[in-house]
C-alpha cells in the first residue's frame, strides 16, 4: 500500500475509531448472514416470541448493535406481521433511545462533535434552514429511522434542545417507520 494511502487509512482509524469500529460492524453481520445464512439467528430468537422483537429493537438502536438488531429483526417476519414486529421492536428502540438520550454518553458523542466541527459541516451549519430547530429534529427522526446509529440522530435532536416527551414521541414513530421498513423488504424477499 502506498504511504499516502497508509497515512490517510490511519489518520481515519486514529480519530474515528467508534465510527470505524460501527462500518465494520455491518460488514461483518453482512459476512455472518451471508456465510451462516437468513436463518441461523432465527433458530436462537425467534422462539422467545415477542420478548425477542423487543430485545431486537433495543440491539437496533445503539450503534455496536445495530447491525446484529437488524439481522434478529429478519426472520420474525416469517411469524409474524411487519406491522407488529415495528410496534414491538419499536418500543425495545425507545428504550434503548431514551437510554442514550439521557446520558448523550460516551466517546462516539465526541466523534459527532469532531465530525460536525469539520468544515463541511460548519458551511452546512451556517445555511439559515439548518440553524432551526425543527429542521434538525426532522432530520434527527431520518437518521433514528434509518439503520444509522441512533447517537448521531440523537445527538442531532439534543442540539435543536428538545423536550423528553417530544423526543420520545418522534423517536419512537422514527423507529417504528425504519423497522417496519425493514421487515416488510425483508418479508418480500422471504
Amino acid at each position: 500500500m502506498a504511504p499516502q494511502k497508509q497515512r490517510y487509512n490511519n489518520l481515519v482509524i486514529k480519530h474515528f475509531p467508534r465510527l470505524t469500529t460501527i462500518v465494520l460492524s455491518y460488514c461483518a453481520a453482512f459476512l455472518v448472514f451471508l456465510l451462516l445464512g437468513p436463518n441461523f439467528f432465527g433458530h436462537y430468537i425467534t422462539p422467545l416470541g415477542t420478548l425477542g422483537i423487543f430485545i431486537a429493537g433495543m440491539l437496533y438502536t445503539y450503534s455496536f448493535t445495530t447491525s446484529i438488531g437488524a439481522l434478529l429483526l429478519v426472520p420474525f417476519v416469517l411469524h409474524y406481521p411487519p406491522g407488529y414486529i415495528a410496534v414491538i421492536g419499536g418500543c425495545g428502540s425507545l428504550i434503548g433511545d431514551l437510554t442514550i438520550f439521557r446520558l448523550i454518553r460516551n466517546d462516539l458523542h465526541k466523534e459527532v462533535k469532531r465530525i460536525a466541527a469539520s468544515r463541511i459541516v460548519k458551511r452546512l451549519g451556517a445555511r439559515p434552514l439548518i440553524r432551526e430547530g425543527w429542521f434538525r429534529d426532522i432530520l434527527g427522526a431520518l437518521v433514528l429511522a434509518s439503520p444509522i446509529p441512533d447517537e448521531i440522530g440523537i445527538a442531532i435532536m439534543a442540539s435543536a434542545k428538545i423536550d423528553t416527551a417530544q423526543f420520545m414521541l418522534i423517536a419512537f414513530i422514527a423507529d417504528v417507520l425504519g423497522i417496519f421498513a425493514l421487515t416488510s423488504a425483508a418479508a418480500l424477499v422471504y
